[in-house]
Protein backbone atom coordinates (compact mmCIF):
# COMPACT_ATOMS: atom_id res chain seq x y z
CA UNK A 1 0.00 0.00 0.00
CA UNK A 2 0.92 3.51 -0.59
CA UNK A 3 2.24 5.76 1.95
CA UNK A 4 -0.94 8.16 2.46
CA UNK A 5 0.42 11.86 2.72
CA UNK A 6 0.21 13.84 6.12
CA UNK A 7 -2.24 16.44 5.06
CA UNK A 8 -5.69 14.95 2.92
CA UNK A 9 -8.51 17.60 2.08
CA UNK A 10 -7.23 20.09 4.55
CA UNK A 11 -9.18 18.11 7.26
CA UNK A 12 -5.96 18.21 10.01
CA UNK A 13 -3.93 15.77 11.21
CA UNK A 14 -4.38 12.15 11.87
CA UNK A 15 -5.89 11.10 15.27
CA UNK A 16 -5.72 7.76 15.09
CA UNK A 17 -9.12 5.12 14.72
CA UNK A 18 -9.24 4.93 19.05
CA UNK A 19 -10.81 8.52 18.80
CA UNK A 20 -13.59 7.31 16.34
CA UNK A 21 -14.57 4.03 18.51
CA UNK A 22 -15.71 6.94 21.21
CA UNK A 23 -18.46 8.44 19.32
CA UNK A 24 -19.05 5.38 16.86
CA UNK A 25 -19.15 2.48 18.48
CA UNK A 26 -21.67 0.82 16.59
CA UNK A 27 -20.50 1.58 13.15
CA UNK A 28 -16.96 -0.08 14.83
CA UNK A 29 -18.90 -3.13 15.71
CA UNK A 30 -20.46 -3.23 12.70
CA UNK A 31 -16.97 -3.05 11.34
CA UNK A 32 -15.41 -5.59 12.90
CA UNK A 33 -15.48 -9.04 10.61
CA UNK A 34 -15.92 -6.88 7.12
CA UNK A 35 -12.84 -7.32 5.05
CA UNK A 36 -11.94 -3.54 5.79
CA UNK A 37 -11.41 -4.47 9.36
CA UNK A 38 -7.69 -4.64 8.01
CA UNK A 39 -7.49 -1.16 7.95
CA UNK A 40 -7.31 -1.36 11.64
CA UNK A 41 -4.30 -3.33 11.81
CA UNK A 42 -2.13 -1.61 9.70
CA UNK A 43 0.30 0.29 11.30
CA UNK A 44 1.03 3.83 10.73
CA UNK A 45 -1.36 7.04 10.69
CA UNK A 46 -4.05 7.32 8.20
CA UNK A 47 -5.18 4.34 8.23
CA UNK A 48 -8.23 2.65 10.30
CA UNK A 49 -11.22 4.48 9.75
CA UNK A 50 -9.31 7.75 8.18
CA UNK A 51 -7.85 5.62 5.26
CA UNK A 52 -11.30 6.24 3.91
CA UNK A 53 -12.95 9.33 5.52
CA UNK A 54 -9.87 11.35 5.92
CA UNK A 55 -8.20 13.12 8.84
CA UNK A 56 -10.49 13.57 12.11
CA UNK A 57 -8.71 16.02 14.07
CA UNK A 58 -11.28 19.08 12.47
CA UNK A 59 -13.86 16.70 12.95
CA UNK A 60 -13.52 16.05 16.62
CA UNK A 61 -12.76 19.50 17.59
CA UNK A 62 -15.41 21.38 15.94
CA UNK A 63 -17.79 18.31 16.69
CA UNK A 64 -19.67 18.90 13.00
CA UNK A 65 -19.89 15.55 10.51
CA UNK A 66 -19.09 18.89 8.03
CA UNK A 67 -15.07 18.49 8.99
CA UNK A 68 -15.09 15.06 8.20
CA UNK A 69 -15.13 13.16 4.24
CA UNK A 70 -18.72 11.49 4.37
CA UNK A 71 -19.44 9.28 1.13
CA UNK A 72 -23.29 10.81 1.43
CA UNK A 73 -21.87 13.89 0.33
CA UNK A 74 -18.79 12.99 -1.54
CA UNK A 75 -19.15 13.36 -5.27
CA UNK A 76 -19.40 10.05 -7.15
CA UNK A 77 -15.80 10.77 -8.76
CA UNK A 78 -14.51 11.38 -5.33
CA UNK A 79 -15.75 8.15 -3.89
CA UNK A 80 -14.14 6.48 -7.15
CA UNK A 81 -10.97 7.63 -6.24
CA UNK A 82 -10.86 7.24 -2.62
CA UNK A 83 -11.28 3.23 -3.64
CA UNK A 84 -9.16 3.11 -6.30
CA UNK A 85 -6.20 4.04 -3.67
CA UNK A 86 -6.37 0.25 -2.78
CA UNK A 87 -8.55 -1.40 -5.39
CA UNK A 88 -6.86 0.03 -8.74
CA UNK A 89 -5.48 -3.20 -9.42
CA UNK A 90 -9.61 -4.55 -8.99
CA UNK A 91 -10.79 -1.72 -10.99
CA UNK A 92 -7.73 -2.40 -13.60
CA UNK A 93 -8.89 -6.19 -14.37
CA UNK A 94 -12.49 -5.34 -14.01
CA UNK A 95 -11.84 -2.99 -17.20
CA UNK A 96 -9.22 -5.02 -18.67
CA UNK A 97 -12.27 -8.04 -19.02
CA UNK A 98 -14.94 -5.35 -20.00
CA UNK A 99 -17.17 -4.90 -16.81
CA UNK A 100 -17.76 -1.78 -15.48
CA UNK A 101 -15.82 0.07 -17.98
CA UNK A 102 -16.74 3.18 -16.82
CA UNK A 103 -15.95 2.27 -13.11
CA UNK A 104 -13.68 5.41 -12.57
CA UNK A 105 -17.24 7.52 -12.81
CA UNK A 106 -19.55 5.04 -10.92
CA UNK A 107 -19.55 5.25 -7.19
CA UNK A 108 -18.86 2.28 -5.46
CA UNK A 109 -20.78 1.98 -2.69
CA UNK A 110 -23.75 1.94 -5.03
CA UNK A 111 -23.51 -1.68 -5.03
CA UNK A 112 -21.01 -2.28 -2.36
CA UNK A 113 -20.77 -2.06 1.24
CA UNK A 114 -18.52 -0.77 2.91
CA UNK A 115 -18.77 -1.53 6.86
CA UNK A 116 -21.48 -4.49 7.61
CA UNK A 117 -20.00 -7.66 7.45
CA UNK A 118 -21.37 -8.78 4.23
CA UNK A 119 -19.02 -6.92 2.40
CA UNK A 120 -17.40 -10.29 1.53
CA UNK A 121 -20.51 -11.27 -0.13
CA UNK A 122 -21.56 -9.04 -2.86
CA UNK A 123 -24.02 -7.59 -3.44
CA UNK A 124 -24.50 -6.63 0.28
CA UNK A 125 -27.82 -8.18 0.27
CA UNK A 126 -28.95 -11.72 -0.69
CA UNK A 127 -32.29 -10.02 -2.82
CA UNK A 128 -34.38 -9.37 -4.09
CA UNK A 129 -32.96 -6.72 -5.62
CA UNK A 130 -35.29 -3.10 -5.68
CA UNK A 131 -35.46 -0.56 -7.88
CA UNK A 132 -33.05 1.26 -6.54
CA UNK A 133 -30.54 -1.37 -6.21
CA UNK A 134 -30.92 -1.53 -10.05
CA UNK A 135 -31.15 2.00 -10.67
CA UNK A 136 -27.41 2.57 -9.31
CA UNK A 137 -26.12 2.13 -12.90
CA UNK A 138 -29.49 2.33 -14.72
CA UNK A 139 -31.20 5.82 -13.61
CA UNK A 140 -32.67 6.41 -16.42
CA UNK A 141 -34.45 3.06 -17.05
CA UNK A 142 -35.42 3.69 -13.42
CA UNK A 143 -36.52 7.03 -13.58
CA UNK A 144 -38.96 5.98 -16.74
CA UNK A 145 -40.00 3.03 -14.76
CA UNK A 146 -40.86 4.72 -11.25
CA UNK A 147 -43.76 6.83 -12.89
CA UNK A 148 -44.59 4.29 -15.05
CA UNK A 149 -47.84 1.53 -13.67
CA UNK A 150 -45.33 -1.59 -13.77
CA UNK A 151 -44.30 0.79 -10.94
CA UNK A 152 -46.78 -1.06 -8.40
CA UNK A 153 -45.03 -4.42 -9.23
CA UNK A 154 -43.73 -5.83 -5.57
CA UNK A 155 -40.89 -7.73 -6.89
CA UNK A 156 -39.26 -4.59 -8.85
CA UNK A 157 -37.41 -5.27 -11.89
CA UNK A 158 -36.70 -9.18 -10.91
CA UNK A 159 -40.41 -9.86 -12.18
CA UNK A 160 -39.47 -9.07 -15.93
CA UNK A 161 -35.78 -9.38 -15.76
CA UNK A 162 -34.83 -12.30 -14.06
CA UNK A 163 -31.04 -13.32 -13.29
CA UNK A 164 -30.25 -10.03 -11.31
CA UNK A 165 -28.42 -11.47 -8.87
CA UNK A 166 -25.63 -13.02 -11.70
CA UNK A 167 -26.08 -9.81 -13.63
CA UNK A 168 -24.80 -7.91 -10.48
CA UNK A 169 -21.82 -10.78 -9.22
CA UNK A 170 -20.47 -10.28 -12.89
CA UNK A 171 -20.66 -6.91 -12.96
CA UNK A 172 -23.24 -6.16 -15.54
CA UNK A 173 -21.70 -8.63 -18.15
CA UNK A 174 -23.64 -9.17 -21.44
CA UNK A 175 -26.04 -12.29 -21.31
CA UNK A 176 -26.15 -12.55 -17.45
CA UNK A 177 -29.43 -11.02 -17.08
CA UNK A 178 -33.30 -11.60 -18.75
CA UNK A 179 -34.58 -9.00 -21.41
CA UNK A 180 -37.44 -9.98 -22.51
CA UNK A 181 -38.08 -10.72 -26.12
CA UNK A 182 -38.33 -13.39 -28.29
CA UNK A 183 -39.50 -16.83 -28.59
CA UNK A 184 -41.46 -17.72 -24.89
CA UNK A 185 -41.94 -13.92 -22.85
CA UNK A 186 -45.09 -13.46 -24.06
CA UNK A 187 -46.03 -16.49 -21.80
CA UNK A 188 -44.44 -14.13 -19.31
CA UNK A 189 -46.38 -11.20 -19.63
CA UNK A 190 -49.88 -13.13 -19.30
CA UNK A 191 -48.23 -14.51 -15.99
CA UNK A 192 -49.76 -10.45 -14.91
CA UNK A 193 -52.07 -10.07 -16.85
CA UNK A 194 -53.89 -13.42 -17.36
CA UNK A 195 -57.11 -11.62 -16.67
CA UNK A 196 -57.02 -8.80 -19.00
CA UNK A 197 -59.77 -8.44 -21.45
CA UNK A 198 -59.33 -10.97 -24.70
CA UNK A 199 -56.21 -12.14 -23.65
CA UNK A 200 -57.74 -15.60 -23.17
CA UNK A 201 -58.05 -15.36 -26.95
CA UNK A 202 -54.27 -13.91 -28.18
CA UNK A 203 -53.38 -16.95 -30.05
CA UNK A 204 -56.04 -17.06 -32.23
CA UNK A 205 -55.64 -13.57 -32.82
CA UNK A 206 -54.76 -11.72 -36.08
CA UNK A 207 -51.72 -10.24 -35.00
CA UNK A 208 -50.46 -13.66 -33.02
CA UNK A 209 -50.50 -15.19 -36.61
CA UNK A 210 -48.54 -12.42 -37.90
CA UNK A 211 -45.68 -13.12 -35.54
CA UNK A 212 -46.23 -9.97 -33.00
CA UNK A 213 -45.53 -9.92 -29.58
CA UNK A 214 -46.45 -8.11 -26.69
CA UNK A 215 -43.24 -5.74 -27.08
CA UNK A 216 -44.10 -4.67 -30.75
CA UNK A 217 -46.93 -2.66 -29.88
CA UNK A 218 -46.33 -1.92 -25.81
CA UNK A 219 -42.96 -0.33 -24.50
CA UNK A 220 -43.41 -1.27 -21.06
CA UNK A 221 -40.95 1.45 -19.58
CA UNK A 222 -43.43 4.44 -20.32
CA UNK A 223 -43.94 7.46 -18.56
CA UNK A 224 -47.07 8.00 -16.50
CA UNK A 225 -49.20 11.03 -18.23
CA UNK A 226 -47.65 9.68 -21.50
CA UNK A 227 -49.93 10.91 -24.54
CA UNK A 228 -51.39 6.84 -24.67
CA UNK A 229 -53.92 7.80 -28.05
CA UNK A 230 -51.52 9.68 -30.22
CA UNK A 231 -49.42 6.63 -29.52
CA UNK A 232 -51.58 4.20 -30.52
CA UNK A 233 -52.81 5.73 -33.65
CA UNK A 234 -48.98 6.06 -34.40
CA UNK A 235 -48.16 2.85 -33.66
CA UNK A 236 -50.65 1.05 -35.65
CA UNK A 237 -50.20 3.65 -38.57
CA UNK A 238 -46.69 1.35 -38.77
CA UNK A 239 -48.64 -1.51 -40.12
CA UNK A 240 -51.73 -0.18 -41.14
CA UNK A 241 -50.58 2.71 -43.70
CA UNK A 242 -53.71 2.98 -45.15
CA UNK A 243 -55.69 3.32 -42.21
CA UNK A 244 -53.62 5.60 -41.16
CA UNK A 245 -53.82 7.71 -44.37
CA UNK A 246 -57.61 7.74 -44.15
CA UNK A 247 -57.44 9.54 -40.33
CA UNK A 248 -55.62 12.41 -42.38
CA UNK A 249 -59.03 12.95 -44.87
CA UNK A 250 -61.82 16.05 -44.04
CA UNK A 251 -64.02 14.05 -42.60
CA UNK A 252 -62.24 11.51 -39.67
CA UNK A 253 -62.87 9.91 -36.26
CA UNK A 254 -60.99 12.03 -33.64
CA UNK A 255 -57.88 9.82 -33.64
CA UNK A 256 -54.96 11.31 -31.80
CA UNK A 257 -56.79 13.65 -30.39
CA UNK A 258 -57.37 12.45 -27.35
CA UNK A 259 -60.90 11.72 -27.56
CA UNK A 260 -60.93 7.88 -29.01
CA UNK A 261 -58.38 5.56 -30.54
CA UNK A 262 -57.83 2.63 -32.69
CA UNK A 263 -58.56 0.00 -29.59
CA UNK A 264 -62.00 2.26 -28.76
CA UNK A 265 -63.24 0.10 -32.20
CA UNK A 266 -60.81 -3.06 -32.64
CA UNK A 267 -60.51 -5.18 -29.78
CA UNK A 268 -56.55 -5.82 -30.81
CA UNK A 269 -55.61 -9.02 -28.63
CA UNK A 270 -59.02 -11.39 -29.19
CA UNK A 271 -59.19 -13.36 -32.17
CA UNK A 272 -61.73 -11.03 -33.97
CA UNK A 273 -59.45 -7.65 -34.32
CA UNK A 274 -62.10 -7.08 -37.34
CA UNK A 275 -65.65 -7.17 -36.46
CA UNK A 276 -68.89 -7.95 -38.87
CA UNK A 277 -71.64 -6.08 -39.32
CA UNK A 278 -73.29 -6.37 -35.77
CA UNK A 279 -70.61 -5.83 -34.12
CA UNK A 280 -69.74 -2.92 -35.99
CA UNK A 281 -72.95 -1.25 -35.19
CA UNK A 282 -72.47 -2.17 -31.05
CA UNK A 283 -68.92 0.17 -31.27
CA UNK A 284 -70.69 2.92 -33.56
CA UNK A 285 -73.68 2.85 -30.48
CA UNK A 286 -71.60 3.37 -27.76
CA UNK A 287 -71.02 6.78 -29.23
CA UNK A 288 -73.65 7.36 -31.03
CA UNK A 289 -76.55 6.08 -29.00
CA UNK A 290 -79.15 8.07 -30.94
CA UNK A 291 -79.00 5.69 -34.08
CA UNK A 292 -79.24 2.52 -31.64
CA UNK A 293 -82.29 1.18 -32.12
CA UNK A 294 -84.02 -0.65 -31.86
CA UNK A 295 -86.68 0.71 -34.20
CA UNK A 296 -89.77 -1.06 -35.41
CA UNK A 297 -88.41 0.01 -39.03
CA UNK A 298 -84.93 -0.99 -38.98
CA UNK A 299 -82.78 0.28 -42.63
CA UNK A 300 -81.99 -3.19 -43.83
CA UNK A 301 -78.40 -1.90 -44.64
CA UNK A 302 -77.34 -1.30 -41.19
CA UNK A 303 -78.46 -5.32 -40.70
CA UNK A 304 -76.65 -6.85 -42.65
CA UNK A 305 -73.79 -4.69 -43.50
CA UNK A 306 -73.76 -2.20 -40.13
CA UNK A 307 -72.84 1.66 -40.64
CA UNK A 308 -70.23 0.96 -43.01
CA UNK A 309 -72.29 0.34 -45.91
CA UNK A 310 -72.97 4.24 -46.10
CA UNK A 311 -70.11 5.64 -43.37
CA UNK A 312 -66.30 4.92 -43.59
CA UNK A 313 -64.88 4.00 -40.31
CA UNK A 314 -61.53 5.74 -40.65
CA UNK A 315 -62.23 9.13 -42.65
CA UNK A 316 -63.79 10.08 -45.60
CA UNK A 317 -63.11 13.08 -48.39
CA UNK A 318 -66.85 13.41 -47.88
CA UNK A 319 -69.25 14.91 -45.20
CA UNK A 320 -70.27 12.89 -42.45
CA UNK A 321 -67.53 10.06 -43.43
CA UNK A 322 -69.72 9.39 -46.13
CA UNK A 323 -68.87 6.77 -48.85
CA UNK A 324 -70.49 8.00 -51.50
CA UNK A 325 -71.63 11.87 -52.32
CA UNK A 326 -74.20 13.03 -53.54
CA UNK A 327 -75.99 10.88 -51.23
CA UNK A 328 -79.03 9.65 -53.96
CA UNK A 329 -75.75 7.88 -55.65
CA UNK A 330 -75.20 5.73 -52.53
CA UNK A 331 -79.09 5.24 -52.47
CA UNK A 332 -78.82 3.92 -55.57
CA UNK A 333 -76.70 1.48 -54.96
CA UNK A 334 -79.14 -0.69 -53.06
CA UNK A 335 -82.41 1.02 -54.55
CA UNK A 336 -82.07 1.23 -58.38
CA UNK A 337 -85.70 0.59 -58.41
CA UNK A 338 -87.77 3.93 -57.60
CA UNK A 339 -90.80 5.05 -58.26
CA UNK A 340 -91.48 6.72 -61.28
CA UNK A 341 -92.43 9.96 -59.85
CA UNK A 342 -89.27 10.32 -58.54
CA UNK A 343 -87.85 11.30 -62.24
CA UNK A 344 -89.80 14.49 -62.49
CA UNK A 345 -86.70 16.64 -62.52
CA UNK A 346 -87.82 18.43 -59.11
CA UNK A 347 -85.15 19.46 -56.71
CA UNK A 348 -86.33 17.81 -53.66
CA UNK A 349 -86.17 14.14 -55.61
CA UNK A 350 -82.86 14.50 -56.22
CA UNK A 351 -81.50 14.07 -52.58
CA UNK A 352 -83.43 11.06 -50.72
CA UNK A 353 -83.01 11.91 -47.41
CA UNK A 354 -85.07 15.29 -48.11
CA UNK A 355 -88.00 13.26 -47.40
CA UNK A 356 -86.75 9.80 -46.24
CA UNK A 357 -84.93 11.79 -43.36
CA UNK A 358 -85.14 8.70 -40.58
CA UNK A 359 -82.86 6.57 -42.33
CA UNK A 360 -81.00 5.23 -39.40
CA UNK A 361 -84.67 3.77 -38.46
CA UNK A 362 -88.02 4.76 -37.81
CA UNK A 363 -90.75 3.93 -35.05
CA UNK A 364 -93.48 5.05 -37.56
CA UNK A 365 -93.00 4.32 -40.75
CA UNK A 366 -92.01 1.74 -43.17
CA UNK A 367 -90.37 4.09 -45.36
CA UNK A 368 -88.10 6.58 -42.71
CA UNK A 369 -90.08 9.45 -43.24
CA UNK A 370 -90.65 11.61 -40.45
Amino acid sequence: MEVLPDKWHERGEWTGSGTCVECHEMEISDFAEASHHRLLEVEGVGWGCEACHGPAEHHIAADSSKEIDSFDRMSTAAVAARCSRCHFEDLRRMDAAGLHSAAAANNCSWCHAVHPATIQGFPSDPGPYTVADCGACHAEAMEVHLSSKHAAMSSGCEACHAGAENHLLSGGAPGTIVKPGGAGYEQMCQQCHQNDHGLQRWESGAHASAGLGCLDCHHVLERAGHPVFADEAAACGECHPAAAAEFQLPSHHPIGDGEVSCVSCHDVHAGEGMFGARKMGVRCDECHPQYAGPFAFEHEADRFDGCGACHAAHGSANRRMLKILPVRNMCLQCHPSIPSFHNTGEPVFKNCINCHTEIHGSHLDRTFFR
